[in-house]
């Protein structure tokens, strides 16, 4: 299961570890109009810093591996198990990460752009993190090294092999997936409202959150009762796919601001928050 909203709560995490100081802007609150305008500092500070581009780039990175259900979402409703062991290829391999990184440098030139770099080593250092917990934490194993698997060569790295969890565990984690979804926005919610930052976007946020502690809630009663294991991956991931998935990349984008932010910054901006989404 994706848990998506745990990997951006990672994303975060480590964005903090490695990059927590200020920028040389100062105050990441917003500082012209209440949307966040396209001229404002703020809106086109996760483009065009490096500290802010690597903070917004983990959290990134962190997410779109499970971009792939887009992909696999009509192999799932046929043959889930299917599903899922393709599901961690492509977009978890440690090569693709590397791949990324190396575009990334062409692209910043040689690293002489150094906030186009910054970018860079924060989506593939997010793959990669998003690639080593799930081989870590969800019951599966990964394909690290894919393609080399297609020539025949060791690829998959599996901590759980012979490992078997009895029938309801999946479908609970399955359910908590929604949980993920209700903390990371819990918390972006709560980070943009003490930084005064992309308010404009904040009452969406709390819908989304409202939302997935609600399915969090229906989707545990469905796993503890005598629902099939298919039927229940069939209604979890429709949902996941057709409106969740789309939601938290639409949130991770309108929130960039919040979610490059050094957080030495929340305190002082922390008092301006309130007037700042007035209009």
């Amino acid at each position: 299961m994706a848990q998506l909203g745990f990997h951006g709560l990672i994303g975060v995490g480590l964005a903090r570890l490695v990059a927590p100081g200020e920028t040389q802007e100062g105050s990441v609150r917003a500082e012209s109009s209440p949307k966040g305008g396209v001229g404002s500092r703020d809106e086109k500070a996760p483009l065009a810093d490096p500290a802010r581009n690597l903070r917004w780039g983990l959290v990134v990175g962190s997410i779109l591996p499970d971009t792939d259900f887009f992909l696999l979402g009509p192999l799932y409703l046929i043959d889930a198990q299917l599903g899922l062991a393709m599901h961690r290829t492509f977009t978890h391999s440690l090569l693709v990460a590397a791949a990324v990184l190396g575009y990334f440098r062409l692209r910043s030139g040689g690293g002489r752009d150094h906030a186009l770099w910054s970018l860079g080593v924060g989506i593939a250092a997010g793959l990669a993190a998003h690639a080593l917990t799930d081989l870590i934490v969800w019951f599966s194993g990964v394909d690290l090294l894919w393609p080399l698997g297609l020539l025949g060569l060791p690829s998959w790295v599996n901590f759980w092999a012979g490992h078997v969890n009895p029938p309801i565990v999946p479908k609970l984690l399955g359910a908590a997936d929604y949980l993920a979804f209700a903390l990371f926005y819990l918390y972006v919610r709560n980070r943009a409202q003490a930084l005064g930052t992309d308010l404009d976007f904040v009452p969406r946020v709390n819908r989304y959150l409202q939302l997935s502690v609600l399915l969090w809630v229906l989707y545990t009663v469905l796993a503890l009762t005598s629902i099939s294991a298919s039927l229940f991956d069939i209604a979890h991931y429709a949902v996941f796919i057709v409106a969740f998935l789309p939601m938290i990349l639409q949130t991770t984008w309108r929130m960039r601001t919040t979610l490059s932010a050094p957080w030495q910054a929340a305190t002082p901006a922390a008092t301006a928050a309130p007037t700042a989404g007035r209009r």
